[in-house]
């Protein structure tokens, strides 16, 4: 009831959204801009790149200014609008490249009540304080200035989102809607399929219920700059950090499931556990400090994620999938147990291939922000997205809760947990593996060390930590294994 409570609000939180987004009236920016000397890895420019936009030809920018300084006056102040060829030249250039801009002119100029931009391009907006100089050192005057800004920039039909942005909204209403219908299912496989539900399954439910909650509120954000002009930090804001609690969620669940938790193994041991903990502590700061850097640094944000926990999740799938292998060499074919073991195999080999996809998906997507075309920006938010909603899709049905061979609650490696003390020993394996021309069972199998470690004298005892390998028929594995256990050295 509860849950069935919260659903509500949240689909009530984005129909009041959605109203809101759809009642068009525009408002204008405004903005507080330092003006003076600044120094660039160029030398010093007065120059100050306020605004980043993309016109279609038609398009239109009006501006007002009031300056906060009673003795200065705005006719000091230059206005420059250049295309990404003149910007580039004034990078390379300097400051005196402005002359080429498309539109120069200072603030009290009447052409910027109401502009129209010639051709389609982006476009950057200056400002430069006009140059003063002291006439004993020819030097700038560097005094900042406050100019506080209002400007409105439009594209024809009303469009207040830059060209490339456009499509924003719709880009993530569509993904809003793909993440509730996966979330929807879920839901009702996890109910229809109660008795095979475990944990994992509730981690999967919590992964797709955090995404489509980030991806809801990226729709709302585009929608109400759509429609007002004004992009709203403090959705911005909350948006990140959902971003990071869905990617700790879901590295966190492909971590669990890859060491095998309710799976192989009905639990972890603590240093295990103390572990994954401090891993998904690490990466939870590292994406909510990273996120709030915007473009800068998120690619730096995933190499670190990426790197950090892949690791991480490929030792432990190579682990238990050595582990699950030799259980199956060594048992007869016709054992019941043969096809668990088998599901579980398939599962962690699936998973590794789903994650090395993904890897290459998200950091290919990501690259391609490089030299993707300004105009397709959206395009390249649209594929990120995809990639991840289909690597959560993936992982979904490798984990769906109708697999009975999976979640029937036999854990293979709780069975034989000798093995897995020296499986990672390749010579030690192979000493087990030569036996496999006679049918062996697992669960009659005692590992012994000879000569003893524990003792001076020359006993044949059982190990953990075995030198040497001997297999034996015991009848009853596990009760001649505990009364060998208690009779050390005889």
């Amino acid at each position: 009831e509860g849950m069935l409570r919260t659903r509500h609000s949240v689909f009530f939180l984005f129909a009041i959204l959605s109203l809101y987004c759809n009642s068009s009236h525009a408002i204008k920016v405004e903005k507080v801009v330092k003006l003076g000397a600044v120094a660039t890895s160029f030398g010093i420019t007065r120059l100050i790149d306020f605004q980043t936009f993309g016109f279609d030809e038609g398009g239109q920018v009006s501006f007002t200014a009031i300056t906060e300084e009673s003795d200065f006056d705005l006719s000091n102040i230059e206005l420059f609008i250049c295309n990404a060829r003149e910007f580039a030249d004034i990078v390379n250039g300097g400051d005196e490249k402005t002359k080429d801009c498309t539109l120069g002119t200072n603030l009290t100029d009447p052409i910027l009540s109401e502009y129209m931009i010639p051709t389609r391009d982006l476009y950057h907006f200056l400002l430069m304080k006009t140059l003063q100089t002291d006439s004993s050192s020819e030097s700038y005057n560097l005094y900042n200035y406050f100019v506080r800004l209002r400007y409105e920039m439009v594209n024809p039909n009303g469009q207040q989102l830059s060209v490339g942005d456009e499509h924003m909204p719709t880009t993530y209403l569509a993904f809003t809607i793909f993440w509730g219908i996966l979330l929807l299912v879920w839901c009702f496989g996890c109910f229809w399929y109660r008795e095979n539900r475990i944990a994992i399954h509730t981690m999967v439910v919590a992964v797709c219920f955090l995404k489509f909650i980030v991806v809801g509120m990226a729709y709302a954000y585009w929608m109400l700059a759509a429609n007002t002009g004004v992009f709203h930090e403090t959705i911005s804001v909350i948006q990140s950090f959902f971003f990071a609690i869905s990617e700790t969620v879901f590295f966190g669940t492909l971590l669990l499931v890859a060491k095998g938790w309710r799976i192989t193994r009905a639990r972890l041991p603590t240093p295990e556990i103390r572990t994954i903990a401090a891993a998904l502590v690490l990466l939870l700061s590292t994406l909510l400090f990273f996120s709030f850097y915007k473009d800068g640094y998120y690619f730096l944000s995933l190499m670190i994620m990426y790197f950090f926990m892949l690791p991480k999740i490929f030792t432990s799938i190579t682990r238990n999938t050595r582990s699950l292998e030799s259980i199956l060499l060594m048992m007869n074919r016709d054992m019941a147990d043969t096809s668990s073991v088998l599901s579980r195999i398939i599962l962690l080999k699936s998973l590794w291939t789903s994650v090395i996809l993904y890897l290459a998906s998200i950091l290919i997507v990501n690259a391609l922000r490089v030299v993707m075309v300004w105009y397709l920006n959206w395009l390249n938010y649209a594929m990120n997205e995809c990639v991840i909603l289909v690597i959560v899709t993936m992982v979904s049905q490798m984990l769906s809760p109708a697999k009975k061979d999976l979640f029937n609650g036999r854990y293979i490696l709780d069975s034989h947990v000798h093995l897995q003390r020296f499986v990672d020993d390749g010579e030690m394996e192979m000493g087990l593996l030569q036996h496999r021309s006679v049918p062996i069972d697992m669960t009659k199998v005692v590992i012994f060390q000879f000569p003893s470690a524990k003792t001076n004298e020359q006993n044949l005892i059982p190990v953990d930590l075995p030198l040497a390998i001997g297999v034996i028929d015991t009848g009853d594995g596990e009760d001649v294994l505990e009364d060998a256990e208690s009779s050390e050295g005889k």
